[in-house]
């Protein structure tokens, strides 16, 4: 059973390499592998945990969301945590990818987490392609691995220049030496993947809410959202403008068009199982704030950038009522009137915004956890059609 090359590739692509004295060591309560992979139900437990294993890749503090987000200066944080200070300098600089560098667990933990998912998605459909009787739950099995395959290879494709693409057809010596791939070719295999997910949901089936963070869908709801994420992905995978340019937005549009009609929210549980960290520790008080860039887009009157300089007078807060401002400023975020950045690391780290849209959720961390919103899947398909021409058809969205 490829389970057990699928645990050796994981091994292979680890970013740190390990030794330790031989020993081995029996575990008389542990159940038997072969036995575990050929119980239908074991199995369907398995896929049920995949996308969990996913969303902690994304969501979890351990990733690689925190310094992406200083870095796109959506927001800005002059703590060190999570790499977060060292990717939003100012020159910045370049990801540091030696053993030694300190913060290098972010992107193992998202590298590792996602091949850990995709090893759950192949083993089960490894298992249907051996025969194994899922009975009315193949279906739905079929779709969530595919599924699960798509979002992890795309994921990888938006965050690393290379990865592997392994699924449960790759040949055994492929997985015992694998090759990577470069990113572009990476989120091909995701779309394609996505696209098996799609065509598999055309039969009937309920994928339960455990699965997904608390939302129930339908096969047809379910194949919605593998649409949205493959209208992300594909948007989304371009570095520079030339790779924007080659795009075919028509096929972004044509996902998008399929999309979701409701937000998919992740429901929080307590910070239980299902936490997005990366929200939280980017909006919690003392942690970061609006970067000035965003903070501009809502209010033109507002500096884009806080001088690096003890002299640079803090901005007021917006007036209420502000001709020309974007009220998602009043409603969505918090002013701040003074600043607890280290001083040393940088004013430009400053701001007197921050994020307060998810306070709601901050203290007992249940409610909702937007994952993919309406309001995104609108973007993508406005974006394509500017990028078709169709400016019109973009404004009327």
């Amino acid at each position: 059973m490829k389970i057990l090359n699928y645990k050796k590739l994981a091994l292979l692509v680890l970013v740190f390499s390990f030794s330790c004295v031989d020993m081995e060591v029996i575990n008389t309560n542990e159940p038997d592998q072969d036995r575990v992979l050929s119980d239908p139900k074991d199995i369907v437990g398995l896929v049920a945990n995949a996308y969990s294993t996913w969303y902690d890749a994304t969501h979890w503090y351990d990733g690689v969301g925190l310094f992406m987000n200083t870095a796109s200066d959506n927001t800005t944080c002059s703590w060190g945590n999570q790499a977060m200070r060292d990717m939003s300098w100012e020159p910045r600089k370049a990801w540091d990818n030696t053993p030694s560098y300190g913060y290098g667990g972010t992107t193992e933990w998202a590298f590792n987490n996602m091949y850990s998912s995709i090893a759950a998605a192949n083993s089960a459909l490894d298992a249907v392609d051996r025969g194994l009787d899922f009975g009315q739950d193949e279906d739905r099995v079929i779709a969530f691995s595919k599924f699960i395959q798509g979002i992890s290879l795309g994921y990888l494709a938006l965050v690393f220049d290379q990865a592997y693409i392994v699924t449960e057809k790759t040949p055994q010596d492929e997985l015992l030496n694998p090759v990577l791939k470069p990113y572009t070719e990476v989120s091909a295999a995701a779309i394609a993947l996505l696209d098996e997910a799609i065509a598999a949901s055309v039969n009937s089936f309920t994928i339960d809410a455990p699965w997904l963070g608390g939302t129930e869908m339908s096969n047809v709801e379910f194949a919605a959202l593998a649409n949205s994420y493959a209208a992300r992905i594909m948007a989304y995978t371009p570095r520079n403008k030339t790779q924007n340019d080659a795009v075919v937005w028509a096929d972004v549009l044509a996902y998008a068009n399929k999309g979701i009609q409701s937000d998919f929210n992740i429901q929080g549980d307590g910070w239980t199982k299902w936490e997005n960290e990366a929200m939280v520790y980017s909006v919690f008080g003392g942690w970061a704030r609006t970067d000035m860039r965003i903070v501009n887009m809502l209010d033109p009157t507002q500096p884009a950038r806080w001088d690096d300089n003890s002299s640079f007078p803090h901005p007021p807060e917006t007036p209420a009522g502000e001709p020309g401002v974007d009220k998602r400023i009043y409603s969505d975020f918090q002013y701040l009137s003074s600043n607890n950045f280290r001083t040393e690391r940088g004013y430009y780290h400053f701001s007197n915004y921050r994020v307060s849209r998810y306070d709601y959720h901050i203290g007992d961390y249940l409610g909702d956890m937007p994952e993919m919103l309406v309001a995104e899947n609108d973007m993508l398909r406005a974006e394509a059609e500017v990028r078709m021409g169709n400016t019109g058809n973009a404004a009327a969205i």
